[in-house]
């Protein structure tokens, strides 16, 4: 009997931190995600409202009043920080999303009457990189394969 209390407080003394750190390692991978999607989602949904006032702006109004240009520079302006986040989200990501950068920027740079059709192309791109992002967050292992992960039997815990 006495054996099995030593062995028992072997094993806690042991597991009891391998345990406590990957409960933490996976909190913290998946808290730092949820983060990064928070951030990315936020600054998306401000570039395109900072885009349709813009482009609802200059559908009313011309540039040949200078009150209008002030207010075109303005607007204009208001798209740069949410862009400029955005591009170091997705440049600071493990894999940087081409395809959603180049969108944001055909967005950006066109002087077309497809506005409408090029916003819609950014909001789809960029659903495509949350879903991604969430996918990514629910198929994070549960804590007994992180456990056996960690310790290199993560077979013994599936």
């Amino acid at each position: 009997m006495a054996y099995l209390s030593l062995i028992i407080a072997i094993l806690a003394v042991f597991l009891g931190p391998v345990i406590s750190w990957a409960i933490a390692a996976r909190a913290n991978g998946i808290s730092a995600r949820e983060a990064w999607i928070r951030e990315f989602r936020e600054n998306l949904a401000t570039l395109l409202a900072a885009y349709d006032e813009f482009v609802l702006f200059c559908g009313k109004y011309s540039s040949d009043n200078p009150i209008h240009e002030e207010t075109m520079v303005r607007l204009n302006s208001a798209q740069r920080v949410p862009y400029h986040k955005l591009r170091l989200l997705i440049a600071a990501h493990k894999n940087p999303d081409q395809g959603f950068l180049n969108t944001m920027d055909k967005m950006l740079t066109s002087t077309s009457d497809k506005n409408a059709s090029l916003r819609n192309d950014l909001s789809d791109a960029g659903a495509v990189v949350l879903r991604r992002e969430n996918d990514l967050v629910l198929a994070t292992p549960d804590i007994w394969a992180a456990i056996g992960t960690s310790l290199g039997r993560g077979r013994w815990f599936r």
